[in-house]
């Protein structure tokens, strides 16, 4: 995944956010032992700080709205308000690469457009979910059917993503 997210960034100039319901702590370090902080545009995740030796891990945000996403992040709703921010600051994209591979992935899928690109990890739950959407079936017992608009990349590792990527969209 380093490598894919040095080739985007580095080599083809994408901005590159994280959108993640682990904790500030645990994607810092990450980052900083791959020392690709500087090269990430903007981290959403849960707070987190070290409080008499113990990690304290706080809400992003509290949110009743989406019932596919957990109540203390909704990644759909941060990517849309991500991408609405962009757009006011005159930063309109072309398309947006959505990876994946959890449950709570699949709200923010839901929200790419046709031109968009929604990677998803094979034989992990959101490819599952994507598969289902795909062939027209729900996923839960509601019933409902959500369509999924953009394309699909089903992905094993972050080699397969940047090859698909460079292969359609990179002239």
């Amino acid at each position: 995944m380093i490598e894919l997210m040095r080739s985007l960034k580095l080599d083809l100039g994408y901005d590159i956010i994280i959108i993640s319901d682990s904790n500030t702590y645990f994607i810092d370090t990450w980052l900083n032992k791959h020392s690709f902080t500087k090269n990430i545009d903007k981290v959403f995740t849960n707070p987190a700080n070290f409080v008499d030796g113990l990690l304290k891990i706080e809400m992003y945000h509290l949110q009743s709205d989406c019932k596919l996403s957990t109540k203390n992040l909704c990644k759909g709703r941060i990517l849309d308000e991500y991408l609405a921010a962009q757009k006011n600051n005159g930063i309109i994209y072309d398309r947006v690469i959505y990876v994946g591979d959890g449950t709570n992935d699949l709200c923010p899928i839901l929200r790419l457009q046709q031109d968009d690109l929604a990677c998803v990890r094979a034989n992990y739950k959101c490819a599952e979910l994507v598969n289902l959407l795909r062939l027209g079936q729900p996923i839960d017992k509601s019933g409902k059917i959500y369509n999924v608009k953009s394309q699909v990349l089903i992905w094993q590792n972050g080699c397969d993503i940047l090859s698909y990527v460079k292969n359609k969209f990179v002239s």
